[in-house]
């Protein structure tokens, strides 16, 4: 506790019940936040309105409040301002907030906006669906990370680095192993199939062709270096398939070459399933609020 102290970091009204140590003799401290969180100005004191009762007041006004459909797009430019960061996060330390809800706040409070491409709300995978119940993903990584591995991260900073030093392009930015966490093409192959072909060539391809899209949730986790949308976990027509007269024409050719190999694809959206059952509609709260 004195080190912790001398480092410069207070952690409040603890007990030794507040203390964790692993097996590989890492020490974790879980301070009562309820007990130690910054009490907010009185400019940021929220009103009591429907809207934000959700911060005062357990559930189930939570789920009617703060959630993950597209209706929250309707409030969020005008309550979303008057629900400060403190109280948002005091509200999923104590369980008022599932964890989708929270993620979803943050990325509002960020910028991001619904059914754009570039700055769409991105939320992380929690499964890498190599079995039907799903094993959980590293979350102390990056999916960049996990599919590109370290050596194209350092190669991203070096390039970055090499190019910073450049009189001409020299301060413009700086090097970083950080990347984008969802790209616009990344989001419209996500959504492909309830995307019209012309869109599709636009942000995808030039060329239309339906086989060159991930046929399965797990081709598709495999594929992307990038983190998931929301719409896997809330909207279970995205996996649903819009069939225009060239995409019925694709379709059947499709599961005409199938039957011919013996149909060793899976069934078209059963490679979904796990990602819509009941408990991970909000991210698994509990497992997932201890990973860090």
């Amino acid at each position: 506790m004195r080190a912790i102290h001398s480092a410069g970091l207070c952690v409040g009204d603890i007990s030794t019940k507040d203390v964790f140590l692993d097996n590989e003799l890492l020490v974790m401290v879980l301070p009562r936040v309820q007990y130690n969180a910054v009490k907010p100005q009185s400019s940021d004191l929220l009103l009591p309105s429907p809207t934000t009762a959700f911060l005062r007041f357990p559930d189930p006004l939570r789920a009617t409040v703060l959630n993950c459909k597209r209706d929250f797009s309707l409030w969020e430019k005008e309550e979303l301002k008057k629900v400060s960061l403190g109280d948002l996060v005091e509200a999923w330390c104590m369980g008022r907030l599932s964890n989708l809800d929270y993620l979803l706040a943050l990325n509002f409070m960020a910028g991001r906006r619904w059914g754009d491409g570039r700055y769409h709300p991105v939320v992380p995978w929690v499964s890498d669906l190599s079995s039907p119940t799903g094993q959980l993903r590293d979350l102390t990584k990056t999916k960049f990370r996990l599919n590109k591995g370290d050596k194209q991260l350092d190669l991203t900073y070096e390039c970055l680095r090499e190019a910073n030093e450049r009189p001409d392009e020299k301060g413009q930015q700086p090097p970083h192993h950080v990347t984008e966490c969802l790209s616009e093409i990344t989001y419209y192959v996500y959504k492909a199939r309830r995307m019209p072909p012309k869109v599709l060539t636009k942000h995808v391809r030039t060329q239309w062709v339906p086989d060159e899209y991930p046929s399965s949730v797990q081709r598709m986790y495999s594929w992307t270096p990038d983190e998931c949308i929301p719409e896997f976990y809330t909207e279970p027509e995205i996996f649903k398939m819009i069939l225009t007269n060239s995409m019925t024409h694709a379709n059947n050719a499709r599961q005409q070459q199938q039957q011919q190999h013996g149909g060793c694809q899976m069934k078209q959206h059963s490679g979904f399933v796990p990602l819509l059952r009941p408990e991970r509609g909000e991210l698994p709260s509990a497992l997932k609020s201890g990973n860090p």
